[in-house]
């Protein structure tokens, strides 16, 4: 029986978050919600995930349950803009996504394929999406999706009063299950892993996320905001900008999403909103 079961977190020496592992409450290894001991994670220079991978407590490679690979290996062109992402069971590979941009950098096209490269709806019901955009190449237009033989599926327009898509018009019986944008799929793996360790009583101790904004709490569980002079405030601010930074960029966001850390003391009293 877990007693507190934990999450630990290492990083580099950049700040990047490189491992996270599970223990129960005991300090013995434990395999977390999804399935696995520890998540293991590599970045480039810019600080783009290139690989992840996770391990059961028998130090080998594992299915994670949530998202069905056990490995993953993703590249980037120059603006950091997200090209292809490879996805491995244990032995071969499963998956490949890859995307395309407009000379604005944005998304016109996402490929869905098998592990042999040939597109595949069996992952969610469809393996091409385009977005087409107005004479600015910035403002979406229209979404269409389409099946591994090119047949048209279903369109949605953008609404730009809401700055969001309206509702999938299907041309057909046909489901579509397209998933929700990488940054999403990371962050909810994330937050099912909290309460993370982050230092001596220092824990992630949760983030809330909605389609537009993100919230990540830092409990600094030995302190009280009573005790703490402007020296500690601003290390601590400087700390958590460091680390608002950091999972920007780890987690992928979009600009038109926003980031906030709160930090709190020992007593959930609010130290900083940063």
């Amino acid at each position: 029986m877990d007693t507190n079961p934990e999450g630990w977190v290492k990083y580099d020496q950049w700040g990047n978050m490189i491992e996270i592992s599970c223990y129960d409450g005991f300090g013995k290894p434990r395999l977390s919600a999804d399935g696995f001991f520890i998540r293991k994670t590599q970045y480039d220079k810019r600080r783009n995930i290139v690989h992840e991978e996770f391990i059961g407590t028998d130090d080998k490679l594992i299915l994670n349950k949530s998202n069905g690979y056990a490995r993953a290996d993703y590249t980037y062109d120059n603006h950091g803009n997200k090209l292809e992402a490879k996805f491995f069971d244990i032995s071969k590979c499963i998956k490949i996504e890859s995307w395309k941009y407009n000379d604005k950098n944005k998304f016109v096209e996402q490929l869905v394929c098998d592990g042999n490269g040939k597109l595949s709806d069996k992952f969610y019901g469809v393996s091409r999406m385009t977005v087409d955009y107005d004479k600015t190449g910035t403002i979406p237009v229209i979404r269409k999706y389409y099946n591994q033989t090119g047949g048209l599926l279903g369109t949605q327009k953008w609404n730009e009063d809401k700055s969001e898509w309206g509702e999938l018009n299907m041309t057909g019986r046909s489901s579509l299950n397209m998933p929700s944008s990488n940054w999403q799929d990371v962050v909810r793996n994330d937050a099912k892993m909290c309460p993370q360790k982050f230092d001596n009583n220092v824990y992630v101790q949760s983030i809330v996320y909605t389609n537009t904004s993100v919230t990540v709490t830092i409990k600094l569980a030995g302190v009280s905001k009573y005790d703490m002079g402007e020296l500690d405030g601003n290390s601590v601010k400087e700390v958590g900008s460091t680390m608002k930074t950091q999972l920007r960029n780890t987690w992928g966001l979009p600009g038109n999403v926003s980031l906030a850390i709160v930090i709190v003391d020992k007593a959930d009293r609010t130290v900083y909103t940063i």
